[in-house]
């Protein structure tokens, strides 16, 4: 009698509890191979640097300069060509790139060509693809709880080259039709842009972030990629890729600076951890190192996306200060002549709405409105 009592009790409980217990191993089993295929990812760099010299994987194809020619391999498409020769910044250049990679190993004809796209972000897991001839577009570089990317993948593709998806999705023949190619998975400023590790380049010549997550500000001059793996000061403190969301949270996905967030990252030693936005260093205004605020700018989601928007956050890894010499965790930023070195971004992350917030952003604005520089787009 007691045990069916025991039972009676228990049984309606179980059946109350398990869908949460097995929604949550789901979701574990999800961040897992999150975090293995940024290891495949990261790994798939490390053969690349034994190849090339220790060259960390980034578009190398540079505008022509000074009266300069274009520096590029050549390449069978004549619209690539043809932009190579007028290309106006390496950004350009890089975007070129990444369409002949698309279109030769797709045979795709890519959409309207966008000369203000910056595709170092999300899209420098093609240079890895194409190098080891993978298949375009992979789910590899997909986190597997990013449901909007994998239904784009679906049928290799054809679905959202064919305008099958319904009318959310992005446009295939205007710039959005990139978007099929692109990574779950961020990569952080400093592995492209040389200017952040130079201690004395002008502050003016580093990458900067624009208002939005997905606006940057590029520089007259400014050179992108060419660094190695000799330049990372800090291997095992130094995140170089990581998780663009928190694709698991529990009411949809989170931005990376998010309070709640939790995100797999992929660190220069080859090791992947997940550590909540908090833990992470707050990271530097490129432009103003001598300053201990961050980059501060909005998360503008587009109409695909499904996370919500937010203001005044952080850069974090993807302003590391420094760049490829900082420090992201485990210990306090790189003294660039700020007035305090921070460990940890809680703060900045946790408090958007405090005043020092509110100053540094409206700081920020003013710099950004009165910039020359390329307006580019991820």
């Amino acid at each position: 009698m007691e045990l069916f009592t025991v039972a009676a009790i228990a049984l309606p409980l179980l059946g109350i509890m398990a869908p949460a217990m097995l929604g949550k191993a789901r979701d574990d089993a999800k961040r897992v191979q999150g975090g293995q295929n940024l290891r495949q990812i990261s790994i798939a760099s490390t053969t690349y640097g034994a190849t090339y010299l220790d060259q960390i994987p980034s578009f190398s194809w540079r505008a022509p300069r000074n009266g300069h020619q274009p520096q590029y391999p050549g390449s069978e498409f004549d619209f690539i060509r043809d932009g190579m020769e007028r290309a106006a910044h390496d950004g350009e250049a890089a975007a070129l790139q990444a369409t002949e990679i698309i279109a030769r190993r797709t045979r795709h004809a890519p959409g309207q060509i966008d000369p203000d796209w910056l595709p170092h972000e999300l899209y420098t897991p093609l240079i890895l693809q194409d190098f080891l001839a993978s298949r375009v577009p992979e789910a590899v570089i997909v986190h597997p709880a990013d449901r909007q990317r994998l239904r784009w993948q679906r049928n290799n593709g054809r679905d959202f080259l064919d305008h099958a998806l319904g009318e959310d999705q992005p446009d295939p023949d205007g710039k959005d039709w990139r978007l099929l190619y692109s990574s779950s998975f961020l990569t952080v400023t400093g592995m492209y842009d040389a200017a952040q590790r130079d201690a004395d380049a002008p502050a003016r010549s580093r990458l900067r972030q624009g208002r939005t997550h997905r606006e940057f500000l590029l520089p007259s001059g400014a050179r992108l990629g060419g660094l190695t793996m000799s330049h990372i000061a800090f291997p095992t403190s130094k995140i170089w890729m990581h998780d663009d969301m928190d694709w698991i949270a529990r009411n949809g996905p989170l931005h990376h600076t998010h309070p709640g967030a939790t995100i797999n990252t992929a660190f220069a030693d080859g090791s992947v951890r997940s550590y909540a936005s908090s833990e992470l260093n707050p990271g530097w205004d490129p432009w103003r190192p001598e300053s201990a605020e961050p980059t501060l700018y909005d998360f503008a989601p587009a109409a695909w996306d499904t996370a919500e928007p937010l203001a005044r956050r952080p850069g974090l890894a993807r302003w590391t200060r420094e760049g490829i010499r900082g420090v992201d965790v485990h210990s306090a930023e790189r003294d660039t002549g700020q007035e305090a070195r921070i460990r940890g971004a809680e703060a900045w992350v946790r408090h958007a709405d405090r005043p020092e917030s509110r100053r540094a952003a409206e700081e920020q604005v003013k710099v950004l409105e009165q910039a020359e520089a390329s307006r580019l787009r991820r």
